[in-house]
């Protein structure tokens, strides 16, 4: 079950591919599936800093606007402005100071750099995004069959263990 990288969302095609699955399970009721869910850094830690630079951005906004940051949009006219309210909210202890200890004024590639620097996308935020893909699989599918019936396997980060070519961004299923 593949994801996009950095998301823990199923899409159309993926409900389809596990109700496929669900069916399968239906048909022989001895079967147990093992769902392993898994990051991979190549593809998963930029995309989680995105997402990080996009939510203060709209933190940023909705603090402003008093809108709530879930509904905030941000227009390319205006991301600039955002990007430096946010940087100007952090509180990062790289930002370059001036003489008097106050944050220099920066360009908004380096501000936009500092705050990507800064975001939660280590082995943790891995960790816990794989652990999250499993658990959004698994409650798919013990909607449908016992959950008992759906064991969840340790989550792993980068390609240890793929013997396929296929995505690394995923869920791994094994029958037992």
């Amino acid at each position: 079950m593949e994801f996009a990288p950095g998301s823990t969302e199923l899409s159309d095609a993926s409900r389809q591919r596990l109700d496929t699955l669900v069916k399968a399970l239906t048909d022989r009721p001895a079967l147990k599936l093992e769902a392993t869910g898994r990051a991979d850094p190549a593809v998963d830690e930029a995309a989680l800093r995105a997402q990080y630079l996009d939510r203060l951005l709209r933190t940023a906004k909705a603090k402003s606007t008093g809108e709530l940051a879930e509904s905030v949009k941000i227009e390319p006219d205006e991301r600039g402005r955002w990007l430096e309210a946010a940087y100007k909210a952090s509180d990062l202890k790289t930002k370059p100071r001036n003489a008097i200890g106050l944050a220099k004024s920066l360009p908004p590639g380096e501000m936009e750099a500092l705050l990507l620097a800064s975001a939660p996308a280590g082995e943790p935020a891995l960790k816990a995004l794989a652990d999250q893909r499993g658990d959004r699989v698994k409650a798919y599918l013990t909607g449908k069959v016992p959950p008992e019936r759906v064991l969840l396997t340790a989550s792993r980060l980068g390609t240890e263990g793929i013997d396929d070519k296929g995505a690394t961004a995923r869920v791994a299923f094994g029958l037992k």
